[in-house]
C-alpha cells in the first residue's frame, strides 16, 4: 500500500451457496485468528515457511525482463543491495513478537469486509466514477461485531501439523547404467499392436 503501511487480507472464494453464509465464515475467520493468538507463534512453521521459500527462490522461473527489473528497481529502495534479489524469499530471522504484534491487531473492529459476487449485485446502488464499477457500503451492525468479538475458539479447528515431504536435500543422484532393451512387442493382435 504504502512505505512502511499496509493491510492484511484474507480472500475467501465461495460457491454460490457459500455467499448465503458470509458472517458464519467470518465468524470462523475469526475463530482461527483466536485459535492462532492461543496457540502463540509457531517456530516449525516459520521454519517450513522458510524452507519452501528457500526453494522457491533456488529454482525460480525466468522471469520477463521488464517485471524483473520493475520489481529489482522497488526492492532497491527498501532492502541493502546484496539483499535485494533474494530479501523477498530468504527468511533468516525468527521474530515472534513480531507476529504477536500482527495477531493483536487482527479484530472485527478494525476489518472491513469486501463482498464481490452477482447474488449482492442488486445491493450495488453507487458507481465508481473512474471505471463505473457499481458497488454498496455500509456499517457493519455493532450487534455482528461483538459476535465475532466474543466467538471464541472452534475445536473443529486446528493448527496443520508438520509436513514431512518439504525436500531439503537437492543433491543429485546418479543413475544407474542398465543395458538398454529395445521395445518389445507384448501385445499383437489385429486390433492393437
Amino acid at each position: 500500500s504504502a512505505k512502511g503501511f499496509g493491510f492484511f487480507e484474507i480472500t475467501v472464494d465461495l460457491t454460490e451457496e457459500g455467499i448465503n453464509y458470509v458472517d458464519e465464515i467470518i465468524t470462523l475467520i475469526f475463530q482461527y485468528l483466536n485459535l492462532l493468538r492461543e496457540a502463540g507463534p509457531q517456530k516449525w512453521i516459520f521454519d517450513e515457511y522458510s524452507k519452501l521459500s528457500e526453494m522457491q527462490f533456488r529454482f525460480k522461473d525466468k522471469e520477463n525482463p521488464i517485471g524483473l527489473v520493475s520489481n529489482v528497481v522497488h526492492q532497491m529502495l527498501i532492502y541493502p543491495l546484496p539483499d535485494v534479489l533474494s530479501a523477498n524469499y530468504l527468511l533468516t530471522e525468527w521474530k515472534p513478537h513480531l507476529i504477536e504484534d500482527v495477531l493483536s491487531r487482527l479484530h472485527p473492529e478494525n476489518s472491513r469486509i469486501t463482498i464481490v459476487g452477482q447474488k449482492v449485485a442488486d445491493k450495488c446502488t453507487e458507481t465508481e466514477k473512474w471505471y463505473n464499477t457499481k458497488y454498496f457500503a455500509e456499517k457493519i451492525e455493532k450487534s455482528t461485531i461483538d459476535e465475532w468479538k466474543s466467538c471464541g475458539t472452534n475445536e473443529k479447528l486446528q493448527l496443520p501439523t508438520a509436513n514431512p515431504f518439504i525436500p531439503s536435500d537437492f543433491s543429485l543422484q546418479t543413475l544407474e547404467t542398465e543395458e538398454k532393451i529395445h521395445p518389445m512387442i507384448i501385445h499383437d493382435t489385429p486390433l492393437i499392436r
